[in-house]
């Protein structure tokens, strides 16, 4: 079945209390489901870190201009029970954070990733429509997550198009935005760059995309396997 977005929310903290941040759980979530985080934050360093049982997919920082800083991080749910109604992230002394969780169905349990995601994050400098970089989806039905960590700049408008909007100008004060959209792609390949647009032309933006494979592509992978 194909990837979808069950539940999800938004946060943001002006600045964090003991170097880390509170992510709340989405209203929904069931056996079975994959949450995802995609979190920015006003560090030079790529110093997000996940609670334990969290892997993280990509992460990475700049301190070119104004300092900023991405991670997407994802945890397999097979009891929801053993769940707590928030997860602590660690992130730098004072950063300012801005997140978005969403709990997925049927992302592949063995091989979530439907392409490598570490290094597809990459800084846009000085530009009022920061380009996330195209990836190449590896099997059919990939859903792939954009984001955008930009610092002193929350007027930016989200790509539409085939893109859902996730999370649109999610705000710690004016220090770091978080944007997030996403998209089924049908057909293994390239999904072509993604950018966002209006926004302000001397902002720094760590962006990227990343694809989840969805779970009957290992169960076909099985069968023509033998």
């Amino acid at each position: 079945m194909a990837i979808t977005v069950r539940s999800e929310t938004t946060g943001a903290t002006s600045g964090s209390v003991g170097d880390v941040v509170t992510v709340s759980k989405p209203a929904t979530i069931v056996n079975g489901d994959t949450l995802v985080v995609i979190m920015g934050a006003g560090d030079d360093q790529p110093s997000i870190a996940a609670p334990a049982g969290w892997t993280e997919g990509d992460r990475s920082g700049s301190a070119v201009g104004n300092d900023r800083q991405i991670g997407i991080f994802y945890k397999y749910i097979p009891d929801t029970t053993a769940e707590p109604a928030n997860y602590t992230f660690t992130v730098g002394s004072g950063d300012n954070v801005a997140w978005w969780i969403g709990a997925l169905t049927d992302v592949d349990t063995t091989s979530p990733q439907d392409e490598p995601m570490s290094g597809n994050s990459v800084l846009v400098s000085n530009t009022a429509t920061p380009t996330a970089p195209q990836i190449t989806t590896a099997t059919t039905n990939a859903f792939v997550l954009a984001g955008w960590a930009t610092n002193f700049d929350n007027s930016q408008t989200m790509p539409g198009g085939n893109w859902a909007t996730r999370a649109n100008n999610i705000v710690s004060g004016v220090l770091i935005a978080i944007n997030v959209a996403s998209q089924t792609f049908a057909t293994p390949g390239l999904t072509g760059d993604v950018a966002l647009a209006n926004g302000t032309s001397t902002a720094e933006t760590q962006c990227g995309q990343w694809a989840f494979r969805e779970t009957k592509n290992r169960m076909l992978n099985i069968c023509a396997n033998g």
